[in-house]
């Protein structure tokens, strides 16, 4: 062997070594946190300045923890939740992923934490509580590998939210206006959250989907893709170039009733109004945006399960041309508990909601069910 042949063979030696030593030196290690369940909101690392006091803005604050990451996120359709604001934020443990999924909620690393916190709007003000002010903040905890559900109700000063175990009731509005808005149990969460799949009973998030996610955001650089943003970040793995599914908006005019209407019952009524969930399950009504079966759509369906939902003289979940005769419209809109729908979540109706449905099942092609 030439004399510049060994003088390449040492160089290649000590460079794969050095790289060796070095890859040692720099492991990529993510810290896993295994939480336990806190009295206080301000016992998570993640809101550790919420006791300095209020007139905070939560998602500046939410990334004061040195061993996470905090995502604020938006949805292309909101769920209805009594007119309340909401100010959602994902929470990541640092060096870790989400996995992207074309349908089911994306995968979350282990310790990963969803935060909604919910505040008043003018709609539903009242002296005691104004515009603005906190009333409570939900959590989806990702421990042992299953997400674990828990709502923390704000003190009236907002310096802290302590755990509202059996949930709690909140007076809110004014005058004939009033009403009682309801801060979910843990029980209660389930209930919305839980879905069925391979024999086991799991609860999952609701809001991130490809289809919700799926949409433009403010940035420091214009409008930018979330779903692509999250992408640079290094913080959302295998999102496809094409393909990306998306629902609309359904406060957006430019789109048609139906596309409107869908849109609306996907994210209200389709997480417990799906195959793997007890709505779909037990009435066999499927509202998923994606669902095209008629028949599972309610139309000239006879409920699987309506119990006091029936209204009177009711007997299809949906009559085409005709809202008044669907039972799906007088679910959405009556405020009495043993028939509303959604059971949870809602104590108002939503005048938007249901006059979006009503105007979809008007536009139907009249049919005679029998």
């Amino acid at each position: 062997m030439s004399e510049v042949a060994l003088r390449f063979k040492s160089l290649f030696i000590i460079l794969f070594c050095s790289c060796l030593v070095l890859c040692k030196e720099v492991p990529n290690e993510v810290e896993f946190p295994k939480w336990k369940i806190e009295e206080k909101l301000s016992a998570y690392p993640f809101f550790d300045r919420i006791k300095s006091g209020n007139n905070f803005d939560i998602q500046e604050l939410a990334g004061a923890s040195s061993h996470f990451l905090n995502v604020s996120y938006d949805l292309n359709s909101p769920l209805f939740s009594d007119f309340m604001e909401k100010e959602r934020i994902i929470f990541l443990p640092k060096g870790s992923q989400m996995n992207y999924d074309s349908e089911k909620t994306f995968s979350f690393p282990e310790g990963s934490v969803i935060s909604k916190t919910f505040r008043v709007t003018e709609e539903i003000r009242s002296s005691r509580y104004p515009t603005g002010k906190r009333i409570e903040t939900r959590l989806l905890i990702k421990r042992g590998g299953e997400w674990f559900a828990v709502s923390y109700l704000w003190q009236e000063d907002e310096k802290d939210a302590k755990i509202a175990y059996g949930g709690a009731i909140v007076r809110l509005g004014t005058d004939k206006n009033e009403f009682d808005y309801g801060v979910p149990s843990r029980n209660q969460c389930a209930q919305c959250h839980q879905v069925y799949e391979n024999e086991k009973q799991t609860i999952v998030p609701i809001g991130p989907k490809a289809k919700h996610l799926n949409r433009k955001i403010a940035s420091q650089n214009g409008d930018q893709e979330q779903l692509e943003a999250w992408k640079e970040a290094k913080i959302l793995v295998n999102l496809p170039r094409f393909g990306r599914p998306k629902l609309p908006n359904y406060k957006d005019e430019s789109h048609t009733n139906e596309e409107r209407a869908r849109a609306y019952l996907d994210i209200n009524c389709a997480h417990c109004h799906q195959a793997v969930a007890s709505g779909g399950i037990n009435s066999k009504l499927l509202l998923n945006y994606e669902n095209s079966d008629l028949t599972s759509l309610g139309i000239c369906k006879q409920p699987g399960s309506a119990g006091k939902g029936g209204g009177e003289n009711l007997k299809f979940d949906i009559v085409p041309g005709k809202p008044e005769a669907s039972i799906l419209v007088y679910r959405m809109e009556t405020r009495n508990p043993g028939a509303m729908m959604p059971q949870i979540g809602r104590a108002l109706t939503d005048p938007l909601g249901v006059g979006l449905v009503k105007a979809w099942i008007q536009d139907l092609p009249g049919q005679d069910c029998r």
